[in-house]
């Protein structure tokens, strides 16, 4: 009985909280405890809202996660350009950035912003899990 008890006490389970939050260019924002802070505009290619394109473009953001580069994209190509990555404590994906562009309007860097989904990978006792939920 008691090897039972510390063999479910030893038991690990991940669980990821999700929040969804935005972040200004050049600010640093603290999201599901991630420290994150948008560091640079990679590039800005998207079709402007008020255009016809035969291509929708990209978009791409740098990113310090707790002081780790993390670069996503919004692009078709999304097998070499993602816009989910993950560290080693969070999954961090680009949902959409502001403003969308318009024909003949340049827009200033300072004005971008991120929406972004944070994931938390948390590591839980399974036994402690188990306990919370009853």
């Amino acid at each position: 009985m008691l090897g039972c008890l510390i063999l479910l006490a030893s038991c690990t389970t991940l669980k990821e909280e999700t929040s969804d939050c935005q972040v200004n260019y050049h600010e640093t924002i603290v999201c599901n405890n991630a420290e994150i802070y948008f560091e640079e505009l990679l590039t800005d290619s998207r079709c402007p809202i008020d255009a016809t394109c035969v291509w929708a473009g990209e978009i791409g953001l740098q990113f310090l996660v707790d002081g780790e580069k993390v670069e996503l994209y919004l692009s078709p190509n999304t097998e070499t350009k993602p816009s989910r990555k993950s560290t080693e404590r969070y999954a961090i994906e680009l949902l959409s950035v502001e403003p969308s562009p318009r024909a003949g309007v340049e827009i200033e860097v300072k004005n971008y912003i991120a929406h972004l989904k944070v994931e938390e990978k948390i590591k839980r006792n399974a036994w402690a899990a188990s306990r919370a939920q009853a």
